[in-house]
Formats: C-alpha cells, structure tokens, sequence
C-alpha cells in the first residue's frame, strides 16, 4: 500500500473548482464525467487506494428493468459507456453482456414484472416476458416448479467494478483531473456568507503526516460508508449507514457457463451470477445488520479498511435462509466461501442525490451557489453498478442547471 502522499511524491493544489471526495466508482464516475463534459478544474482525493472501500469487492450486475424513465436513461448511458470505455483508456472493465432473469414467484409479482416491462420497452430497453418453461431452457440448473414465469433482458450483463472504476480514473486523468491516493479528508475550512457558515474547501492528512488545506468552490462527496461519519464532520446529515451484507461463491457447478444470464429473484431476496465455472449468490437482507453504527460507534468505519472483508456471520445469514427460499445448490453442498462484505446503505436502498443548503434563503443560494455542497453517494451495493458510473453525468446536468440559474 501506498505510505506516501501519492505515487508520484505530489500535493494537492491550493485551489480548484470542483473537489471530490471518494475515490470509489462513485467519486472516479463523477470525476470521469466533469471532466469529459469540459471542466478543467478538478481534484479527487482517496483517503485509501481507488477501489479500496467498498466497491472492490462489489457483485457488478448491471440491470436495466426500472420504474421511471430518468432512471432508465441513466442505465442505458452506461451500458453505452462500458461498450467504448475500454477502447478509450486501454483497460479492460470485464463488461459481458450477458443478459439477465428477473423471475416471479407470485401472481403479484407476475403483474409487477409485466407493468415495468412494458415501461421499460417505452423507454427502448429490450424485455420480454416469458413462461417458466422458456425460463428453465435459459437457466437449466435452475428450479422453476415455483415460479408464475419471467422477465428476460438481453441488453443486461455484468462488469468488474474494480477495473471499471480503475478505467474511469484513467479516462479522468488523460482528461487533466489530478487523483490523490493516500489523502484523508479530516475537516472543513467554513466561510461566512452574510452571517451563515458554508464550506469553502477542506484540510487533508496524508498518510507520511504531511497536512494541508485545499479550496473549493464546489466539494461533491462520494465518500460510500464514510460518507456518514464524514458529512456530520462537515456539518450535513448523510441518510446513509453501513451494514453487512453477505453472499456465497461455489464451487464449479456443472451446467454452469461463462454466458449464463444473470437471475434476480425478488420474491426470495437473493440474485447469482456466474463466477469462475461456479456461481455467486447473494441476499438482499430485509433486515440488514449494521455495522459499526451503535451509539459507541457513532458509524465510526476505521479509516485504513481496505481491501477487507468482515469475519464469517454465518449464524446471521442462516436466519436469511428462509427468506432467501430454497437457492438449488445448498442442497448439492457446493458453496465453498462465505463473504461477509460491509457496504454504505440508505433507507430505500436508492441513491443519496443531491445538493446541501443548510437552509439558507434564496437569495443568498442564487448569490452563492458556486459554494454549496453537491453530494451523490453510493448507496445500493448491487442494483446500481450502472448507476453508480451514470451518476457523474446526472450531477453535471444538476450543476449546469444551477449555473443556468434553472431550478434543477
């Protein structure tokens, strides 16, 4: 690991426009897409290594069946950008696509599925919905006794966060963004506005000791599930916790391809995805457990974990079990690993999106707009790899408006 400021001895410059805090696919996305779209002011600052916090070891699903159309812009933009991202910068982002099932296990959930695919082909994204049978022939070691029937999407795949995150930083850098690794951000320099404190820039550590300050006009932060404990330092509550989340890798299943589509089952909580010849299979927990967020803990994630996984909660995935239904290969004794893995969560388990004002009057937003805090963060760990990467643009747009004088 790096124990220097950065990689090549530098510092953070005094001043930039944008500053952005977070060096995940979140942060990289945002400081790809400023960048791309003509800012030339723009510093990242990674308390760690890029990808370090969360997103190394996130599932990289890439869905594209939403309920409302921004949304489903956003996904279609990015499933776009993993297809030319790789020619841009030279590296690879393992984006495969593979396609994907959404099954239903219920007659509502049957009802579910036809109402969002019939939006979702509105808004130009392939889905059709098909019968159990047509289901098993997609997915042969799969179980379908169960099932009303599917919903089939071509244009779905997966991708490697970690190398898509690494190309975003790359396309950034080639487009003059400067990327600091080893930098932790440990406070705020506030400024008066006509009696009110806002944020005019931050102080930094870096990991020899060496200390510094960095003004902003704008600081986007992107910090995952630090973001919390973070945004309280700076002075703005972050709807944002961490908790655990688990999912299992097996051993080769035969049957198992390279192609396999992906498989979201919402009605049992749990997606797979083929992994080396076997599959990964992971729970969306009705009822998470936290993690480092007890009133002692005050969501105090330590501040050098990275690359990391938590210790085995098998007692806590086993009471998922039964929500999780009956997944085909417990009962073949293939699982090999469990993986225990923190990730930053929000309430809806939607994006955090969005500006901070502390209250202050119109007058003074229109004034001092350039000065605000924008904070996207990255909240769903596996619904929202596409989203995460699109998030960049979407913030942009919300700037661009803001500099317009439009109400974004």
């Amino acid at each position: 690991m790096n124990e220097t400021p950065d990689p090549g001895g530098r510092v953070p410059p005094a001043h930039a426009r944008f500053v952005i805090i977070g060096g995940g696919i979140m942060g990289c996305s945002v400081a790809y897409h400023l960048a791309r779209l003509g800012e030339k002011d723009v510093v990242l600052l990674e308390q760690g290594r890029l990808t370090s916090g969360t997103t190394w070891h996130a599932a990289g699903l890439v869905g594209q069946l939403r309920n409302h159309e921004s949304m489903t812009r956003l996904i279609r933009y990015s499933t776009d950008l993993y297809s030319r991202l790789e020619a841009e910068t030279g590296l690879g982002t393992g984006w495969k696509q593979c396609g994907s099932l959404v099954v239903a296990r219920t007659d509502d959930r049957l009802v579910q599925l036809r109402r969002t695919a019939a939006v979702a082909r509105a808004h130009g994204v392939a889905c059709d919905l098909v019968s159990p049978a047509k289901a098993a022939e997609m997915y042969p070691i799969m179980r379908t006794d169960d099932l009303k029937g599917a919903a089939w999407l071509p244009g779905d795949g997966k991708a490697n966060p970690a190398d898509l995150t690494l190309a975003l930083a790359k396309g950034a850098r080639n487009s003059g963004v400067l990327i600091f690794e080893g930098m932790r951000v440990t406070d705020a320099l506030r400024i008066d506005l006509d009696g009110r404190r806002s944020i005019g820039g931050l102080t930094w550590r870096a990991r020899d000791g060496s200390e510094g300050t960095i003004g902003a006009d704008i600081v986007v932060l992107c910090g995952g599930q630090w973001s919390r404990a973070l945004g309280r330092e700076l002075g703005v509550t972050v709807p944002l916790f961490s908790c655990e989340h688990y999912y299992i890798v097996t051993d080769r299943i035969e049957g198992v391809h390279r192609d396999l589509p992906a498989l979201r089952d919402p009605d049992g909580y749990v997606y797979f995805k083929e992994e080396v010849g076997g599959l990964l299979m992971g729970g969306f927990e009705p009822s998470a457990t936290p993690w480092l967020q007890s009133a002692q803990a005050r969501g105090g994630i330590p501040e050098k974990f990275e690359f990391q996984l938590l210790p085995d909660n098998w007692d806590a995935f086993e009471r998922e079990l039964p929500k999780l239904g009956e997944p085909f290969f417990f009962s073949t004794k293939a699982h090999r690993a469990l993986w225990d893995a923190p990730l930053g969560a929000s309430a809806d388990v939607v994006l955090v999106f969005g500006r901070e004002t502390s209250g202050l009057p119109a007058a003074i937003l229109e004034r001092y707009r350039d000065r605000l805090v924008t904070m996207p963060m990255h909240s769903p760990h596996v619904r929202s790899l596409n989203l995460s990467t699109s998030v960049g643009i979407a913030l942009y747009e919300v700037l661009r408006q803001r500099a317009e004088g439009a109400s974004p």
